[in-house]
């Protein structure tokens, strides 16, 4: 028997885990700074969770070690099954790489055992969206050599592109100087982001305005996906409203598939904070085929903007004019902002994806 691993990331609701016999390796997170951790057989309650960063609660996520896969890959292995963990990416956590020594370390230990570790370069649905391959793959019989081998593949092809509704957020986390956030609200720059071919998480472009920016993100899935009956995801932080219309506009460009909708799970959404949204789609392409692309995922996050930052507004409108024919630079290095899901292809070169630069100001 193969046995599935994931973790939390994955961003699965407990009918999936029940229905594909998921096994789900926690996260962790801290509120106020007690430590906590997702229960996998219990829904998140998202509203609940978001309200509480709006108030002003802290959180903050912790690194699992190498000892949260030991324990249960080892006794699915001693119980004479193989197993395969496939997690969140390596490009924005350490958990790949604890994952990874894990499996190196009961190889040893099990060498008449099959098991095997992959890193799905995404997070969230993107990486919900590959269990849920493989799940099905097991479930129709395939071996566990197909199963590695394939989701192994898919990871290359998933694409993920999202934005923020305001930049106080990438400000609080180094991502842009304070000032740059500033002229950036009053313009409303939207900056549009995507997982690149690591895992990490890079600038692709910007728009002006809330609508702006969902709509491009509408229109990427629009140009990448060739089959649009393939299943998509939709995540959100608490804001049901504009992933339904973001679904809409989906719909409007020929989107015909079924639709996973999920609240955040509480890590991928406390290193977000509720003060700003995401949305991220993923399309498959073949990376020598661009034309031939299928599937895709879509995220995003409410915000609200923190009354410090409203009381700097004002003062950005002096700096505006001089920035109002510059671009907004953005450091998305993904220590702070988590990768969602995104099937990765060749259908945006790193060369397309630019960093937004604003020279009538000092950016850190």
């Amino acid at each position: 028997m193969i046995q599935i691993f994931t973790d939390t990331s994955a961003n699965l609701p407990a009918s999936y885990i029940q229905k594909y016999a998921l096994r789900v390796i926690p996260l962790h997170y801290s509120i106020n700074g007690v430590q906590a951790e997702q229960d996998p057989t219990i829904d998140f309650d998202g509203k609940a969770y978001y309200d509480a960063m709006r108030s002003g609660t802290s959180v903050s996520t912790a690194m699992i070690n190498i000892a949260a896969f030991l324990e249960p890959l080892r006794e699915a292995l001693a119980a004479g099954d193989d197993a395969i963990y496939i997690g969140m990416s390596g490009g924005i956590s350490g958990t790949a790489h604890a994952a990874s020594l894990a499996v190196e370390e009961l190889k040893e230990e099990f060498p008449e055992r099959k098991v095997a570790s992959i890193d799905t370069y995404a997070a969230s649905l993107g990486e919900g969206l590959l269990v849920l391959e493989a799940a099905r793959m097991l479930e129709n019989g395939a071996p566990f050599s197909l199963i590695v081998e394939q989701i192994s593949r898919r990871r290359h092809t998933m694409c993920q592109y999202f934005t923020v509704d305001d930049l106080a957020y990438l400000e609080r986390g180094g991502r842009v100087s304070k000032a740059a956030a500033i002229v950036g609200t009053v313009l409303k720059i939207k900056p549009l982001l995507r997982g690149d071919e690591e895992g990490k998480i890079v600038l692709c472009g910007k728009t002006r305005g809330r609508k702006q920016s969902l709509t491009a993100l509408a229109d990427f899935y629009e140009k990448l996906v060739a089959d649009k009956t393939e299943e998509i995801g939709i995540a959100h932080a608490d804001d049901a409203e504009c992933a339904q219309f973001l679904l809409d506009a989906l719909r409007k460009r020929g989107f015909t598939g079924d639709c996973l909708t999920v609240c955040y799970e509480p890590v991928t959404g406390c290193t977000s904070a509720p003060a700003r949204w995401r949305c991220s789609s993923t399309a498959c392409t073949d990376k020598e085929k661009p034309e031939d692309m299928s599937s895709g995922f879509l995220s995003l996050f409410p915000v609200d903007l923190p009354d410090h930052f409203l009381e700097l507004r004002a003062r950005a409108h002096d700096l505006a004019p001089a920035a109002e024919a510059a671009e907004l630079e953005v450091r998305a290095d993904a220590q702070h902002l988590p990768a969602l899901s995104h099937r990765r292809g060749a259908a945006f070169s790193s060369s397309e994806c630019h960093r937004l630069e604003c020279p009538s100001l000092t950016l850190p």
